[in-house]
Formats: structure tokens, sequence, C-alpha cells
């Protein structure tokens, strides 16, 4: 019972946080109503009953907030990773595009959700800009799918949906079907809302109030546009245009509101729709931004090409309802499926031009040209919409941009050890004009980003890994906390593994051979490295490069023919290698020379420190390799050498 309790309490939790903006808005006309409603109905009778009438409308309302939102976001858990399937696949050409974007949208009853998607798919550079624009249009056809339904006489079904639902959540606690259950139940409470709405506004028809809004909604122009003014900021604060034309089909289905009155209405809950996505896009990158203000751009190009044929346009869709026999409410829904089929025909030859438009609307700006290091962003969408193995694979994605970001640290530490300046302008076996040459040809500048000094790339990237290591393994976290499988765990727990190896391997570029070993230990000593202590370092540096090239290899492809074994026996040959250069070193020692007397502790602490970086690339191997590749899928625990 305890965790029945636990689980509804979390459920309740989340779909709180979900639909806080709508039913803040809810509250607050709620307790307006409710407070000073004395002011608000003065000089009128039967004040209570409005009240009761008012507070009935409120509830439906809110009921069919919360069985729209249960339906969608549990439809898009069900779904999972087919939703990304399917938009990969069908999205390739505008038309394709246009067909998914309907498909996707008409079963997971939220355009804003499929475009919030689609920001996502730019951001990961998982489908380009461009791909997206038939998806929009096909998204906004979609969504028409909620106000058929809500004109269909399915309210007497709510009490059988809402069982039935919960029936099939209980039946399959370890299901995914447990997500189509309650996708099930937040069906019927929609019909139940619906209902609920309807009886609060069945006793207001013909009141001279709402005949009044509904002539004023008429008078061309003018009314027009305070109906596109009306349904945009409620479609905006509801954050649901599918909420604001549900009520509107309700109204024509109780008599409260033409066909005429309700097309400006309608027109404006398709701008409205906009606000969710545009405030989602604010963390985007500028590239993903463009998919929002196409989304914009679509919408409100429509609305300015319908506007003046509002009339035409009703009369249109009264002829088509005659002609099928459409009821009033139903007639509604066919306007709002009717402008958005239009729309997208009108648009989809012409993507090209928008996609230029976009482009020029938004360019790239020149503080976003500058140096970015961190270019794999974790985007918490792939979690909400259950598309786990993306939001892994984004994370393993991220593991190799870390790995590369050290790869660079550690190929260029090398460099300032071997190649001092200060030795060689005392090298007597040189002419002036050969230390020159010499000094000239030592790499300073970063590769990459020529602004910064060698060193600094190295201290810029340890930066850059500290952030990212943060940031992934709080994202990893928020990932377990929505698995439902053990295989999908045990990746989760091993990426976060990861992500702490690399770190570890940065910590000891920057913090230990660069910091210490460097700037405090080679710069104060009066001879350099002999020229075979050089060959030597620069002998296992390399191989010590080689192995975490590798890493990279099997991180980037898990499930490859690279086993940790491999690894491992490699790693031995290392051992052997380390230790015949130690033999080597300890051979120059017994003859005396001043130069390898002089450098011993420091040629000592860095085999020491590659030999470290070498131990974290073999747990990161190791780690990927069989969270990755193990039948049984167990964590991975350490050996009895590493725990050594």
């Amino acid at each position: 019972m305890k965790k029945l309790l636990r689980s509804v309490s979390g459920q309740a939790r989340v779909l709180a946080q979900r639909l806080s903006g709508p039913l803040v808005s809810l509250l607050a006309i709620f307790l307006i109503m409710n407070l000073f409603s004395p002011l608000i109905f003065r000089g009128h009778e039967f004040i209570w009953k409005k009240l009761v009438l008012v507070n009935g409308f409120i509830g439906g309302l809110a009921l069919f907030l919360i069985g729209l939102e249960y339906m969608g976001h549990y439809t898009r858990k069900c779904a999972g990773e087919s939703m990304k399937s399917i938009l990969a696949t069908f999205a390739g050409n505008p038309v394709k595009g246009l067909m998914t974007g309907g498909l996707v949208t008409a079963v997971i009853q939220s355009s804003a959700a499929t475009v919030i998607m689609l920001l996502s798919f730019v951001q990961a550079q998982m489908m380009t800009f461009y791909q997206t624009l038939g998806v929009i249009l096909g998204a906004d056809i979609g969504t028409t799918v909620t106000a058929w339904l809500v004109s269909l006489k399915l309210a007497g079904f709510a009490p059988t949906f809402i069982g039935l639902g919960f029936i099939v959540s209980l039946a399959f606690k370890k299901s995914k079907l447990r997500y189509l259950g309650a996708a099930i139940v937040g069906f019927g409470a929609l019909f139940l809302g619906i209902e609920m709405m309807s009886a609060a506004m069945a006793p207001l028809q013909n009141t001279k109030f709402i005949t009044g809004i509904s002539t004023t909604l008429e008078i061309p122009y003018f009314g027009w546009l305070y109906g596109i003014v009306i349904g945009t900021i409620l479609t905006a604060l509801l954050q649901s245009s599918s909420a604001t034309t549900g009520i509107i089909v309700t109204m024509a289905g109780s008599g409260l509101i033409t066909l005429s009155a309700s097309l400006p209405i309608i027109l404006g809950a398709n701008i409205g729709s906009c606000f969710p996505t545009g405030i989602a896009a604010l963390k985007y990158s500028r590239n993903a931004k463009r998919v929002a203000l196409a989304h914009v751009l679509f919408k409100v190009a429509g609305v300015v090409l319908f506007f003046f044929f509002i009339p035409y346009f009703a009369r249109l869709v009264e002829l088509i309802g005659i002609n099928l026999a459409l009821v009033p409410k139903q007639q509604v829904a066919a306007a709002h499926t009717i402008f958005n089929v239009v729309m997208a025909l009108l648009f989809l030859p012409f993507l090209g031009f928008f996609s230029r438009l976009i482009h020029k609307l938004l360019p790239i700006k020149e503080d976003e040209k500058e140096i970015k290091l961190i270019n794999t962003e974790l985007d918490p969408g792939f979690i909400k919409n259950n598309m786990i193995g993306t939001a892994l694979d984004r994370v393993r994605e991220r593991m190799v941009e870390m790995l590369k970001l050290t790869n660079r640290m550690l190929s260029v530490i090398i460099i300032p050890f071997i190649s001092d300046e200060k030795f060689i302008r005392k090298d007597r076996t040189l002419s002036d004009e050969e230390k020159e040459l010499f000094i000239k040809a030592i790499p300073k500048q970063d590769e990459q980003y020529p602004g910064w000094t060698l060193l600094d790339g190295i201290s810029e990237r340890e930066n850059a890994i500290d952030a990212m290591e943060k940031d992934t393994k709080e994202y990893l976290l928020k990932i377990m906390q929505e698995l439902g499988d053990e295989s999908s765990a045990i990746k989760a727990q091993s990426l976060i593994i990861v992500a702490k190896e690399i770190e570890s391997i940065g910590d000891v570029i920057h913090r230990i051979m660069l910091q210490k070993l460097l700037r405090e230990k080679k710069c104060v000593l009066e001879h350099d490295f002999s020229l075979e202590g050089k060959e030597e370092l620069m002998l296992f540096h390399s191989k010590v490069c080689n192995q975490l090239k590798r890493a990279i290899d099997i991180v980037n492809n898990p499930v490859s023919n690279m086993t940790s074994q491999i690894f491992m026996e490699r790693r031995e040959k290392h051992k052997v290698l380390e230790k015949a250069l130690h033999n080597l070193h300890f051979i120059r020692l017994k003859e005396g020379r001043v130069e390898s007397r002089e450098t011993d502790e420091l040629h000592g602490d860095l085999i020491a420190q590659l030999k470290q970086i070498n131990y974290h690339i073999m747990r990161i191997v190791r780690t990927v390799h069989e969270s990755w590749n193990s039948e049984e899928n167990k964590p991975p625990a350490k050996t009895a050498e590493e725990e050594k």
C-alpha cells in the first residue's frame, strides 16, 4: 500500500510540474471568481448558481488538461525510441516529413511536444533544420485530431476508459503497457472534463452576455482581431492549443458561439501554440532556435492569409458541414483542420525560401563563432520523451568528445619537458643559428586554437572536462531515475564511472604533470634530460597516446572486436617496456651521467604519471566493454590488480 501511495504521489508531483503554468492560471481564475464573486456578479440574481457553473467549468477544464497531459506524456513514454526512429527515417524530404509530423502528433496529441522534440534532434545534429520544416507543418495538422475527438459524443464512455486504463496499469506494472493504461485513463479524463464543461455552459445559452460576445467576434476586422487576441492569450495561458480549441468546440456544441465567431479564436489559438516552443527554444542553440522561429512564421503567415477571408472561410466550412451532415461543434473542428491543411499545402513548395529567410533572420552571431570546446549538448527532452537509448548514446558521444580533449592534452604535455628553450640556448654544441632554428621549431601555440599558448590549451580543456563531467553526472542521475530496465541502468552507471575516469586523466595531466612536474620541478633543474632519456620518455608517451586513441575508438563503437582483454595484453607489454626503460635509466645513473642524476626524480615521476593515465584508460575500456557487450550486463567490478 505504501509503495502504491508513493507511486501515485510521485506521478502527481511530476504531473503538477508539467502542468504548473496552466494550473496556476486556472487557480488564479478560480480564486478571483470565488473571492470576488459578489463584485463580479453585483446586480445579478442567482449569484451562487452562476458561481457553481463557473467552478464546474474550471473543474472540467482542469480535468480536460490533466487528461490531455496524461495522454500525451504516457503515449510518448510508451512510444519511446520509436518516435526517434520514425522521425529519422521518414523525415528525409518535406512530403514525408509532413506525413510523419502529422502521424506522430496525432499519437502524442501535442504539436508543441513534437516541435520541442525537433529542437532536441536539431541540437543533437540528428536532423537538419530544413528536414524539420515539413514535420512542423505536419504537426500542425496532427494536433487537430484533438478537436475531432472533443466533437465526438464519447463522454458516456469516459468511466469505461478510466476503468480500463486503471486495470491495464495494474495488470502490467513491469511492462510498457502500463504507460498505455495511463494514457487510456487520460483519454477518459479528457472526455469527463468535456462533459463537465458542457454541463456548466449549457445554462448560459441565449444569455445577453454570451450573445454579445459572439456578435462582437463577428464584426469585420475589429471583432476578428479581438477574437485572435483572445485565442492567443488563452492558449498562451493554458499552454495548449488543444485546450483552447476544445473549449471552443464544446461551446459550439452547447450553442454558445457561432462558427463565424469561433474562427478568429481558432486562428489565435494557432498563434498561441507557439508560446511553449518559443519558451523551450531559449535554452537551445541558434540552429535549434530556428525551428521555433519557423513554427511562429508558419502560424503567423497562415493567420494573416486567412484574416481577410474569414467570412468566405466560414461559408466554405458551412457548405462542407451541410454536405457531410456535420453538427456545429464538428464544423469548428473541421475549420481547425482545414486551416492547417491549407496552410501546409501552401507553404510546402516554398520551404527552401522559408529556410533561407529564417537563416537571414537568425544568423550565427560573432560570439557564437568563438571557441567552443563543449559541443555535445545533453538534452533533458530525450529523458522526458522516454528516449533513454538516445540519451545514453548522447552521453557516450560526449565521452568521446571528452576523450578527444584529453588526447589533445596528453599529446602536447610532453613537448615542454623535452624541448626546453633554456637548455637549447645553453647547448655549446650548437651554433647560434642552429639554436634559433631549434627554438623556432618548438610548438608554442595551440594547434586548434592559435590564440592560446600550448599550456593555455591544456588548462582550458581541463576546465571544459571538469564542467562536462559535472553536467554529465547530473544528466545520468536523471536518466537513472526514469529507467525501467536493468541493462540501461548498468550503462548509465558505467558512463558515470567513465566520466570520472576521464576527469581523472585530465587532473593527472593538468594538476600533476603541468602544475607540479613542469612548473615546480622542471623549472629549477640545472640540467636537461639526456638524449637517451628524452627518447625513452617519448617512446613510453607515444605508447600511452596510442592506447588513448584506441579507447576513443572503442567508446565510439562499444560493440567491437577490440576487447578489454586485448588492452590488458598491451598493458602487460607496457609493463615490460617500463621495466626495460627503468633499467636503461639505471645504467646511466651507474655511469655517473650528470644529466641523468639531475633529472632522475622528474624522469621517474613522468613515467609514473603516464602509467597512471594508462590505468585510467584501461578502466574506461573495460567498463564500456562490459556494459555494452556482457550478456549478463552485470555492473563492472574492479579486478584484484586494480583494487591493489
